[in-house]
């Protein structure tokens, strides 16, 4: 879509440049393992990495899962409303944001480290400052149309502006 010219602005978690377009880091995106409060790992002190492996997780198709866990995979799917629906449903871990894992599931304690997301443009917008403005101007809109939760989802560093955190409610 992008570099067809359907859309102006993408953020991913992968650098999309090619020869028709071009990414920037902006941020990073929390992300935690879960399971619903009725899974055998949702009581008891953080599970060993290793017992991971004795559980499938839903994955979500395209977003990296770290290759340090070992994970078994029981589902893929394309989005992450359906990602944790099946979390939701007791049977699978999940790698989510944050903010999706907050409400009703539990979060596990263990480490996993936040994707980086890229805005990424087409190459034929020629001017780097109006570029870097309409990033600028997007991240603060969504910034402020998340401002009402104190509770960290993304994480923006994009160039010449503050560290602030948004979130999604």
């Amino acid at each position: 879509l992008l570099s067809r010219g359907t859309i102006d602005l993408a953020f991913t978690w992968h650098d999309r440049s090619t020869s028709g377009t071009t990414s920037s880091p902006v941020g990073l995106l929390d992300r935690v393992i879960c399971c619903a409060a009725d899974h055998p790992l949702a009581s008891g002190s953080p599970p060993a990495p290793d017992l991971l492996r004795n559980h499938a997780m839903v994955a979500v198709s395209g977003e990296p899962i770290p290759s340090t866990l070992p994970f078994r995979i029981g589902l893929v799917t394309s989005d992450l409303a359906t990602a944790r629906a099946a979390c939701a449903s007791g049977q699978l871990l999940a790698i989510l944001p944050r903010q999706v894992a907050r409400d009703g599931l539990v979060i596990l304690d263990v480490a996993i480290a936040p994707l980086e997301v890229f805005a990424s443009t087409r190459r034929q917008v020629n001017d780097a400052a109006a570029c870097a403005s309409m990033i600028g101007d997007v991240i603060a809109a969504v910034k402020e149309h998340l401002a009402a939760d104190s509770n960290a989802l993304f994480e923006t560093t994009a160039p010449g502006r503050s560290v602030a955190r948004a979130e999604h409610d």
